[in-house]
């Protein structure tokens, strides 16, 4: 049987990361607080956490706080004693609800199934974030792990190509990079369904340019044209072939960002600009030692 974790692709080192911790905490009685934009696999990461975990025995169930607003999660709650209830997008509800929520986290623990919550802006009552918050995984956007990009292609290629018997084998190495420059404000689940367009357009065996939509054409100029005033400072980056090419990506990575922390007043106006959490961006800092700059 496939394992729900094995589809979390990734080379990206925080997500792998992510990806570590699922299998650490999913036997775990505590909440955990998933945060991430749509799209990002939050649900995918809550489905992991139970199926890994002895909650698994019960069952998986999932509350969409912003698609019932007429029916109340704590209500759910008292009636499930088993499994992992799953919270999506937990900052959609009520003040109140989240009220009674934290109220019955913090009264009912141990009469409760595993709870999982998710949340796009993390923007909840206090009471209710601290005791969801035992365990946080932050799910990065597509644009912040682009090298994830055509190995995720691949893997809904694949896919598509066992449902329907197509033969179709992969990219062109233009729609690659196409696909690679995008920003995918939509995140993985925008990244799926353009490769199920490409399927139903495609007569041959490979996806080209000329089956994405057009969006995603458009970007080659435009993303070479903008890249060079969104790394302003930053100074050309010498390719040293001593090293890796991972290696080549983290120096590059770290000239980048130093130059960004003297281009920018605050840590905070780095993340807004460049459309990024504060959180991924301290982790990014964090790791290429540059956290006390």
């Amino acid at each position: 049987m496939d394992r729900i974790i094995d589809e979390m692709i990734t080379q990206d080192p925080y997500m792998l990361s992510v990806k570590k911790t699922i299998l650490q905490i999913a036997s775990a009685e505590s909440p955990v607080l998933i945060i991430g934009e749509s799209g990002t696999g939050k649900d995918l990461a809550a489905r992991a956490i139970h199926e890994e975990g002895k909650h698994s025995r019960g069952p998986f169930v999932v509350f969409h706080c912003a698609a019932r607003p007429d029916e109340q999660p704590s209500d759910l709650l008292r009636k499930q004693d088993s499994g992992t209830l799953f919270l999506e997008n937990v900052e959609e509800t009520s003040a109140e609800e989240q009220a009674r929520l934290a109220h019955l986290l913090e009264q009912e623990a141990e009469s409760l199934p595993r709870i999982i919550a998710s949340t796009r802006t993390a923007e909840i009552r206090d009471e209710l974030l601290y005791l969801l918050s035992v365990n946080v995984l932050h799910m990065l956007p597509l644009r912040e792990r682009r090298q994830d990009i055509p190995a995720l292609a691949e893997y809904y290629i694949s896919g598509f190509d066992r449902i329907l018997g197509r033969k179709i084998t992969g990219l062109t190495v233009e729609a690659t990079e196409l696909l690679t420059r995008y920003d995918w404000p939509g995140n993985v689940r925008e990244l799926r369904s353009v490769i199920e367009g490409a399927f139903n357009l495609t007569t041959g065996t490979i996806i080209g340019p000329e089956h994405l939509p057009q969006e995603i054409r458009g970007t080659g100029a435009e993303t070479e044209a903008q890249t060079p005033a969104e790394a302003e400072g930053a100074g050309a980056f010498a390719y040293d072939d001593t090293l890796t090419y991972q290696e080549n990506l983290i120096a590059m990575e770290r000239q980048f960002l130093r130059s960004q922390l003297e281009r920018f007043d605050s840590k905070k106006e780095i993340a807004e600009h460049f459309g990024m959490s504060k959180q991924t961006l301290n982790y990014k800092l964090n790791k290429l030692g540059l956290k006390n700059l």
